[in-house]
């Protein structure tokens, strides 16, 4: 049995699609407009001479239609005007805090006056003293570095809190004016003066009194130590606390 031969049919090519006519857009690339050459009179009125050092083109600033800046004078005046701000909000307050504190020593106010001319005389009086007295301040005061630190967490366990066990009554004859407070070990529990406390009232009645700063503020240097309040004494060093507010001894 002789195999039959088979023949492929020939493969007819494709005809090659017609190519996508380009866009006719102008990129950035290809434009290529010709910089045309002004004159101060042929100007458009959105630019114009620089006022401050007659650079071309400056932009007319907007607030001042006769006036037009270039882009290093505009960033410059920018600056010194924000520079400018800055030293009347910050030294304004303390020149005011410190002539009003003066005046009522008993200084009059031309006193006063004269003390700051007389300073501004000895220190800013020309560019070469100021100059000096920039350089003297910043090295004197520099600015500090900034440091992050990680958010505090504070466990406070009231029972090993300094517990207050019993007053004591005040005995001017002995150099005792004022009551006085006595701890679990019989030693005397100091209470400062203008404290900033929060208390902290327990179901049986007691109380925790927990120092947070003083007269109204923060203070570092004055570590009073948190207290456990028995329920009856409670009100005798909430007492204590009070009649001490006003006092900075």
């Amino acid at each position: 049995m002789t195999a039959q031969t088979r023949t492929r049919k020939p493969v007819t090519p494709r005809k090659a699609s017609k190519p996508t006519p380009a866009l006719n857009v102008k990129t950035s690339s290809t434009i290529t407009a010709k910089v045309p050459t002004l004159t101060v009179r042929d100007m458009p009125t959105h630019l114009g001479v620089c006022d401050w050092c007659g650079a071309t083109p400056a932009l007319i600033t907007p607030d001042a239609p006769t006036f037009a800046e270039c882009p290093k004078c505009r960033i410059f005046r920018l600056l010194t005007d924000a520079a400018t701000a800055d030293l009347e909000a910050l030294i304004h307050p303390v020149i005011s805090a410190w002539a009003q504190q003066y005046e009522s020593t008993g200084l009059s106010r031309t006193d006063v006056a004269d003390l700051l001319d007389l300073y501004v005389g000895q220190h800013l009086s020309d560019s070469g003293r100021l100059v000096r007295w920039l350089t003297d301040v910043q090295a004197q005061h520099p600015i500090p570095t900034y440091q992050d630190v990680p958010t505090a967490r504070v466990t406070l366990d009231v029972t090993q809190l300094r517990r207050i066990e019993r007053i004591g009554a005040a005995v001017p004859d002995r150099g005792i004016p004022r009551p006085y407070f006595l701890d679990t070990n019989g030693q005397v529990v100091s209470i400062g003066c203008g404290l900033d406390t929060i208390t902290l009232m327990q179901p049986n009645g007691d109380a925790v009194i927990i120092y947070t700063g003083i007269h109204g503020g923060s203070n570092t240097t004055h570590q009073q130590e948190s207290l456990y309040v028995p329920a009856h004494l409670l009100e005798q060093v909430q007492a204590e606390l009070t009649s001490r507010d006003g006092s900075r001894a």
